[in-house]
C-alpha cells in the first residue's frame, strides 16, 4: 500500500523497485495520486498499465466533480481549481477519466480497510451516506464529542481521528494528512509522509503475515532498471 503519491512518479517507480514487486503482488494506493507533483497524468497511466489499485482521494474527487459539471451543464462551474488542476484535466484521456471515475471510497482486503482520509466510529461501511463518503476522503480531526471538523477549523482540543478509532470496521491504512514518519495508532496507520513536499514516499507492506515499511526520499534516484 502506497502513501499519497501526488504525481511523484519517479519516487513511485523507485519504491516499487526497492520493494521488489512481483507480478502476483496486490498494490493499492491510499488516494491523492495526482496534483501538486510533476507527473500527475503520467502517474495515472502508469497505475493503469501496472494494474495498481487506488481508493478515491479528495484531489481526484475535485477533478471528477469539475469534469462532471462541464459534461452536464453550461452553467458556471462552482468547483474551484488551480492552474495545476486545469493542466491535468486538459491532458487526461478518456481512459484516464474512466479510471478516476471508477475509484472506490474504500477497499477491504484481509482485515485491512484502505481509505484516503479516515473512518469515524459510527460509520457503517455497508451503508454509507454521501455525507459519510465525503467525510471519509477528508477526515482529519474530531471534536471532543467525536464530530467531524472541517480542515482548518481544528483547535488544540481537537482529536486526530485514528487516535480514537475503535477498529470495528477493520485495521485502517490511510493517507491525506502528512506526517514525517508513518502515524501508528492502535487500529490504523497513516502512510502519507509528504513526498511531494520534499520528505519521502512510504509503502506499508504485508507479506507472509509480517508487516513492514519501505520508503524512498523525494528526489532519490537509482540507475537500476525500474519495474
Amino acid at each position: 500500500m502506497y502513501g499519497d503519491i501526488h504525481g511523484c512518479l519517479d519516487e513511485l517507480t523507485l519504491l516499487r523497485h526497492k520493494i521488489g514487486i512481483r507480478s502476483d503482488d496486490i498494490e493499492v494506493c491510499v488516494g491523492d495520486v495526482i496534483t501538486k507533483g510533476a507527473n500527475s497524468v503520467k502517474t495515472l497511466k502508469y497505475l493503469r498499465k501496472k494494474g495498481i489499485f487506488s481508493v478515491l482521494g479528495n484531489h481526484e474527487e475535485t477533478i471528477i466533480r469539475y469534469i462532471h459539471h462541464v459534461k452536464t451543464t453550461k452553467k458556471r462551474n462552482p468547483i474551484k481549481i488551480d492552474k495545476d488542476q486545469k493542466n491535468i484535466i486538459k491532458n487526461l484521456s478518456y481512459k484516464d477519466i474512466d479510471f478516476l471515475e471508477s475509484l472506490p471510497y474504500f477497499i477491504q482486503y484481509e482485515g485491512y480497510v484502505i481509505v484516503h482520509g479516515g473512518l469515524q466510529n459510527d460509520m457503517n461501511l455497508s451503508n454509507l451516506s454521501m455525507r459519510d463518503k465525503s467525510k471519509m476522503i477528508r477526515l482529519r480531526y474530531l471534536s471532543q464529542k467525536g464530530r467531524f471538523i472541517s480542515y482548518g477549523k481544528e483547535t488544540k482540543n481537537s482529536i486526530f481521528w485514528s487516535d480514537v478509532y475503535d477498529g470495528k470496521n477493520g485495521f485502517v491504512i490511510f493517507g491525506h494528512n502528512k506526517f514525517k514518519e508513518p502515524k501508528i495508532s492502535p487500529h490504523a496507520i497513516g502512510i502519507d509522509t509528504g513526498c511531494v513536499y520534499g520528505n519521502k514516499l512510504t509503502a506499508f507492506i504485508v507479506e507472509d503475515g509480517k508487516r513492514r515499511f519501505e520508503s524512498v526520499n523525494f528526489g532519490e534516484r537509482d540507475e537500476s532498471s525500474y519495474i
